[in-house]
């Protein structure tokens, strides 16, 4: 059985969701309340390639990774051919999925202490870019 909808064990806890994730190949991260999924990323953190079904979505690190590497992402108006598109796609890009997971995964994983190419460092990255060029100077007045 290639599709599996809800948990193989009737009272799945933390463990066996994670588990369950862990030995899937695609997991579903359908938008939620905000602009963003936190499924996204629960999903890499076990190698399942996550499914973005949503059209307004905003990706974290955007400059740190490149989620088209290791994302599907479907239109919320494509939703039910979900399971007919991924089937259609070929081994080898799952797997160039799979290893593009892999090469992100330290680029939104908070280490403790902070390491080169962590999600501490990610955020600072993402910071510098948003910044304005903005100089105050002892001429500058507003109120």
């Amino acid at each position: 059985k290639d599709v599996v909808f809800g948990e193989a064990v009737a009272s799945c806890d933390r463990k066996c969701y994670r588990d369950s994730m862990a030995h899937s190949t695609f997991c579903l991260c359908p938008r939620g309340w905000s602009p963003w999924t936190l499924r996204a990323y629960q999903a890499m953190m076990v190698g399942c390639i996550p499914v973005v079904i949503a059209d307004e979505i905003e990706f974290p690190y955007e400059n740190s990774v490149d989620w088209r590497e290791l994302t599907v992402k479907i239109p919320e108006s494509r939703s039910e051919e979900t399971i007919s598109i991924l089937r259609s796609i070929p081994k080898e890009r799952i797997f160039e999925k799979q290893e593009a997971i892999k090469r992100a995964r330290l680029a939104v994983t908070w280490k403790e202490p902070p390491v080169e190419g962590d999600a501490f460092h990610s955020t600072l990255k993402e910071i510098g870019r948003k910044r304005r060029n903005f100089k105050a100077s002892t001429f500058t007045f507003w109120n």
